[in-house]
């Protein structure tokens, strides 16, 4: 008798993984941002995301929209991303572009000049990825805005994402 165990474990971090961003780009392009700078760094993310989501410290993914020409206050969007590790799906992999598109609809089109950049937060459990490059940083206050959850945007296994954006008060 032979016995062969599949590593769906890693099979499931990597769909998971690779669908987030995927869901990120997708949030990128349609809000009218640029999506060059995010595909420039795809590998990066892709190593860092999976990294954490096999260890299971990855808690948020957020994409954080700014502006810096504005020095009052450059803020103009935010995006999160928050995993769930104890998902009660049918332990299907699936990805729900419909989620980003109602929330680019709610949220509104960015500014083409506005950046943006891809936070990852961690628990105490992350060790750094193997690729590096990855570096400590703050977020920007979310004073002011107010969140809007939207929904679960991918799943695989026992792990999700869930979505939401930031819109300001007022």
């Amino acid at each position: 008798m032979t016995i062969v165990h599949v590593g769906s474990t890693t099979h499931t971090s990597t769909y998971v993984a690779t669908n987030l961003l995927r869901s990120i780009k997708q949030l990128i392009s349609a809000a009218g941002l640029n999506p060059a700078k995010f595909a420039g760094g795809w590998s990066i993310y892709e190593d860092g995301v999976a990294h954490w989501i096999a260890q299971r410290s990855l808690v948020e993914l957020v994409l954080e929209v700014y502006d810096l020409s504005d020095s009052r206050d450059d803020r103009r969007g935010r995006f999160d991303f928050t995993l769930n590790y104890s998902y009660a799906g049918d332990g299907g992999l699936w990805i729900n572009p419909d989620t980003v598109a109602f929330t680019v609809k709610k949220n509104g089109s960015l500014p083409s000049a506005c950046d943006y950049r891809l936070v990852a937060i961690t628990n105490a459990r992350a060790t750094d990825p193997p690729g590096g490059y990855w570096t400590s940083t703050t977020l920007r206050s979310t004073s002011g805005y107010q969140r809007h959850s939207v929904g679960t945007a991918v799943a695989g296994g026992t792990t999700s994402a869930s979505m939401a954006y930031y819109r300001k008060i007022g």
